[in-house]
Protein backbone atom coordinates (compact mmCIF):
# COMPACT_ATOMS: atom_id res chain seq x y z
CA UNK A 1 0.00 0.00 0.00
CA UNK A 2 0.95 3.57 -1.01
CA UNK A 3 -0.19 6.93 0.65
CA UNK A 4 0.51 10.23 -1.86
CA UNK A 5 -0.73 13.75 -0.71
CA UNK A 6 -1.53 17.16 -2.13
CA UNK A 7 -2.25 20.16 -0.58
CA UNK A 8 -3.80 22.98 -2.16
CA UNK A 9 -6.10 26.17 -1.58
CA UNK A 10 -8.62 27.42 -2.92
CA UNK A 11 -8.21 31.46 -3.24
CA UNK A 12 -9.92 33.83 -5.20
CA UNK A 13 -11.63 31.27 -7.64
CA UNK A 14 -8.23 29.59 -8.30
CA UNK A 15 -6.87 26.30 -7.17
CA UNK A 16 -3.21 26.44 -5.79
CA UNK A 17 -0.88 23.94 -5.31
CA UNK A 18 0.24 24.57 -1.70
CA UNK A 19 3.76 21.97 -2.11
CA UNK A 20 4.50 23.95 -4.96
CA UNK A 21 3.23 27.61 -5.03
CA UNK A 22 4.75 28.03 -8.35
CA UNK A 23 1.46 26.22 -9.53
CA UNK A 24 -0.59 28.73 -8.98
CA UNK A 25 -4.32 28.12 -11.33
CA UNK A 26 -4.70 23.88 -10.94
CA UNK A 27 -7.73 22.76 -13.58
CA UNK A 28 -10.32 21.08 -11.92
CA UNK A 29 -11.40 17.89 -14.15
CA UNK A 30 -15.12 16.56 -14.21
CA UNK A 31 -15.55 12.88 -15.32
CA UNK A 32 -19.04 13.09 -17.40
CA UNK A 33 -19.40 9.44 -16.64
CA UNK A 34 -18.90 9.02 -12.75
CA UNK A 35 -19.19 12.34 -12.18
CA UNK A 36 -16.05 12.24 -10.27
CA UNK A 37 -13.43 15.01 -9.62
CA UNK A 38 -9.73 15.16 -9.91
CA UNK A 39 -7.07 17.67 -9.79
CA UNK A 40 -4.43 16.17 -12.25
CA UNK A 41 -2.24 19.10 -11.92
CA UNK A 42 -1.99 18.49 -8.38
CA UNK A 43 1.21 17.75 -6.86
CA UNK A 44 1.60 14.05 -5.48
CA UNK A 45 3.60 13.21 -2.96
CA UNK A 46 4.71 10.31 -1.48
CA UNK A 47 3.65 9.76 2.67
CA UNK A 48 6.69 7.56 4.08
CA UNK A 49 5.71 7.68 7.82
CA UNK A 50 4.58 9.81 10.34
CA UNK A 51 6.86 12.30 10.28
CA UNK A 52 6.94 12.84 6.46
CA UNK A 53 3.38 13.57 6.52
CA UNK A 54 3.27 16.52 9.46
CA UNK A 55 6.40 18.03 7.28
CA UNK A 56 3.87 17.97 3.93
CA UNK A 57 1.59 19.68 6.26
CA UNK A 58 3.44 22.08 7.95
CA UNK A 59 4.93 22.91 4.13
CA UNK A 60 1.79 23.36 2.99
CA UNK A 61 0.37 25.70 5.52
CA UNK A 62 3.48 27.83 5.43
CA UNK A 63 2.03 28.11 1.89
CA UNK A 64 -1.60 29.20 2.83
CA UNK A 65 -2.46 32.76 2.17
CA UNK A 66 -3.14 35.04 5.25
CA UNK A 67 -4.06 38.76 6.17
CA UNK A 68 -5.64 40.21 8.91
CA UNK A 69 -8.99 41.03 9.28
CA UNK A 70 -11.21 43.24 12.10
CA UNK A 71 -11.27 40.58 14.22
CA UNK A 72 -8.00 38.06 13.78
CA UNK A 73 -4.53 39.27 13.78
CA UNK A 74 -4.11 36.78 11.25
CA UNK A 75 -6.97 35.03 9.29
CA UNK A 76 -6.84 32.54 6.30
CA UNK A 77 -8.26 34.16 3.28
CA UNK A 78 -7.95 30.45 1.03
CA UNK A 79 -10.15 26.87 1.90
CA UNK A 80 -7.00 24.15 1.99
CA UNK A 81 -8.01 20.80 0.88
CA UNK A 82 -5.75 17.94 1.83
CA UNK A 83 -5.99 15.51 -0.43
CA UNK A 84 -5.04 11.60 0.80
CA UNK A 85 -4.67 8.96 -2.14
CA UNK A 86 -4.26 5.29 -0.92
CA UNK A 87 -2.81 3.33 -4.11
CA UNK A 88 -3.85 -0.58 -3.47
CA UNK A 89 -1.87 -3.28 -5.46
CA UNK A 90 -2.17 -7.30 -6.14
CA UNK A 91 -0.89 -9.81 -7.95
CA UNK A 92 -2.61 -12.86 -9.17
CA UNK A 93 -0.34 -15.99 -9.49
CA UNK A 94 1.61 -16.12 -12.12
CA UNK A 95 0.08 -13.33 -14.31
CA UNK A 96 1.35 -9.62 -15.00
CA UNK A 97 -2.50 -8.93 -13.68
CA UNK A 98 -2.31 -5.92 -11.42
CA UNK A 99 -5.11 -4.42 -9.92
CA UNK A 100 -4.84 -1.27 -8.76
CA UNK A 101 -7.43 0.30 -6.02
CA UNK A 102 -7.24 4.63 -5.75
CA UNK A 103 -9.19 5.72 -2.34
CA UNK A 104 -8.75 9.25 -2.28
CA UNK A 105 -9.90 11.19 1.09
CA UNK A 106 -10.25 14.91 1.28
CA UNK A 107 -9.88 16.75 4.21
CA UNK A 108 -10.88 20.59 4.46
CA UNK A 109 -10.24 23.29 6.61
Amino acid sequence: MIFLDSHVQLYMETIQDLLDPANDNIAIVEDPKTGDVSLPGATLVEIRDQQSFVELLRLGEAHRFAANTKLNTESSRSHAILMVNELTYMLYGDYDLVLLVVIVQYFYF
